[in-house]
C-alpha cells in the first residue's frame, strides 16, 4: 500500500496486489472504503492538484505547467530522462509563465476545454487538463497563464459568455516566480 498526496478531507491509498484472492479481497475493501467510483477518484485527484494528460490534451504542456515539481513529480537531480533539455531549461533558465489551478464551474467541464478570460476574449487563456463532477457542479485543473489568475475580469468557460469559473485553492504551495 502506497500513501498519495491528500485530497482536502480525503485520505488516499494505492494498494498494490499480486494473486488473484488478494485482487478480490482489494477490490472489496475498495468498494466498501470509498464506494469505487471513478469519478470520486478523479475528483480526489483533482482536490489533490494532480493533473493527467489524457488525449484531448497530449503535447500541450511541460511538467512544470502541471506544477509536477511542486508536487516532488519530476526530479532535477535525477539521471537522463525523455524531454530533459526542454524541462531543465524551463526550470533553469525560463520563467514559468503558465501553471495549473484548481476551479469551480456551475456546469460541465471537459479535458482540452479553453478557458478565456473577459479582459482579453479573443484569445484563449488556459485550457483544462481534468474535470469530475463534485456536490455543488464541476471541479477541474486548468492550466493557464499566472496573468489570468491576477489580473481584474473574470474567467469562463469555453468563451466570454460561457459558464463563470472561480478560483479554488490547491494543497500545495506553487513555486515562487522569477
Amino acid at each position: 500500500m502506497v500513501r498519495l498526496a491528500d485530497a482536502p478531507g480525503l485520505r488516499r491509498l494505492l494498494l498494490v496486489v499480486e494473486s488473484p484472492e488478494a485482487r478480490t479481497a482489494a477490490a472489496q475493501w475498495v468498494a466498501t472504503m470509498a464506494s469505487g467510483s471513478t469519478q470520486a477518484w478523479s475528483l480526489s485527484e483533482i482536490r489533490a492538484g494532480i493533473g493527467h494528460v489524457t488525449a484531448a490534451t497530449a503535447q500541450q504542456f511541460v511538467p512544470q505547467m502541471l506544477n509536477y515539481e511542486a508536487l516532488g513529480a519530476v526530479d532535477f537531480k535525477k539521471g537522463c530522462y525523455p524531454g530533459q533539455e526542454i524541462v531543465a531549461r524551463t526550470q533553469y533558465r525560463g520563467t514559468i509563465k503558465r501553471r495549473t489551478y484548481r476551479l469551480l464551474s456551475p456546469t460541465v467541464l471537459a479535458p482540452g476545454d479553453e478557458i478565456v478570460h473577459s479582459a482579453d476574449p479573443a484569445q484563449p487563456c488556459g485550457l483544462v487538463v481534468n474535470a469530475a463532477p463534485a456536490e455543488t457542479g464541476w471541479e477541474a485543473l486548468a492550466e493557464l497563464k499566472i496573468t489570468a489568475t491576477t489580473e481584474a475580469g473574470s474567467l469562463h468557460a469555453r468563451t466570454v459568455d460561457g459558464p463563470a469559473l472561480r478560483l479554488a485553492t490547491l494543497p500545495y504551495t506553487l513555486p515562487p516566480q522569477d
